[in-house]
Order: structure tokens, then C-alpha cells, then sequence
């Protein structure tokens, strides 16, 4: 059940938003002008597309360019932590690793954490950056899958959080998360 559970929260958490910044990031539907649709990386007019019409905007290419990244690094180190320290088949935490192993991973964990709501952060404001120099009719599904893919980071780092601080300030005992469990043992 732990696995199961775990392996949901990866899907929800870290592949959905990746899955959402790629299919902005990459897309040529940023904005639209008459019958062009303009992209990042590219513009297409009717079945034609070409790259020789330069960057739509720099800054925010940059932007989520790094948040695309930054995600991707996020998925990867998780999914490593999950592998190396998440529940055996009998849903039983195994840390019995060597303390070194351990100690690398924790701080891959840690980097992973800062890195994720950053990413988040980037995306979103790439998208303001990009927002203000078209109206918000010329802009396209491309655009809003990226304010989308911020808002789930947000969303993945926000509700945690709440829940952690409800249970502590209700003086329930803090039910620890399965994350928790898998790099903070005592």
C-alpha cells in the first residue's frame, strides 16, 4: 500500500507538472496572430513552421527553459530517493544502507526540495514576462499549460505544508509523512 501510494505521489507531483511545462515549453501555440501561432522555439503559418523568424521573447525562453530543467533534476533525484529509501514489496522502509550512501542521498533530497518550488516559481514567471507583451486574447493553450504546471508545483509544495502546520497547531501527533519516513529516520 505505501508503494502504491508513493508512487502516485510521484505521478501527481513531479511527472504531471513536467509533463505540463514540456507540452508549453515545446508547443508552438504561445500566442496567435490571425491565422500564425507563435511559439517559443518556432512559428507556424497554416502547415508551415520555421525557426529564421527569431525568439519571441528571450527572457522568457530562458525562464522556462531552466524551470523545464529544474524539474526534470527534481523527477530524477526523487525518483532515485524513492528507488534507494521508498517501501520494499512488503511496504517496509529499508535504510539499513551504509551512513555515507545515505548522508549523499539526503542532500540530493534536500537540493530536490529547494529546487522543485523554484522551479514552480520560474515557470509562472515566465509566464507574467510573456503576458505582458501580448493581450490576453492573442494568447494560446501553450501559455496557460505553463501557468498550469507552476500553479501544480505550487500546489504539490502548498498543501503538504498547510496540513503539517494544521496537525502541529491542533497538538495532534504529527503524522509523519512517507517522504519523511524515507530520509529523515532516526
Amino acid at each position: 500500500m505505501k508503494k502504491t501510494i508513493i508512487n502516485i505521489q510521484v505521478l501527481v507531483g513531479f511527472v504531471l507538472p513536467l509533463f505540463l511545462q514540456s507540452l508549453g515549453l515545446f508547443s508552438p501555440f504561445w500566442a496567435t496572430d490571425g491565422n500564425t501561432n507563435k511559439g517559443l522555439f518556432y512559428q507556424c503559418a497554416g502547415s508551415t513552421c520555421n525557426s529564421e523568424s527569431g525568439i519571441l521573447n528571450g527572457a522568457t525562453l530562458g525562464l522556462e527553459c531552466t524551470a523545464f530543467i529544474m524539474m526534470a533534476l527534481s523527477l530524477l533525484v526523487f525518483g532515485v530517493g524513492v528507488v534507494c529509501y521508498g517501501p520494499d514489496e512488503l511496504g517496509e522502509f529499508n535504510n539499513s544502507t551504509s551512513e555515507a550512501c545515505y548522508s549523499v542521498c539526503k542532500l540530493y533530497a534536500m537540493q530536490c526540495f529547494c529546487c522543485f518550488p523554484c522551479s514552480g516559481l520560474l515557470s509562472l514567471v515566465g509566464c507574467i514576462v510573456f503576458s505582458s507583451d501580448f493581450n490576453t486574447e492573442e494568447l494560446g493553450w501553450s501559455f496557460y499549460m505553463c501557468i498550469a504546471a507552476g500553479s501544480v508545483v505550487f500546489l504539490n509544495v502548498c498543501v503538504p505544508c498547510c496540513d503539517w502546520i494544521c496537525k502541529k497547531k491542533s497538538e495532534e501527533s504529527v503524522v509523519k509523512s512517507l517522504v519523511y519516513d524515507m530520509y529523515f529516520r532516526k
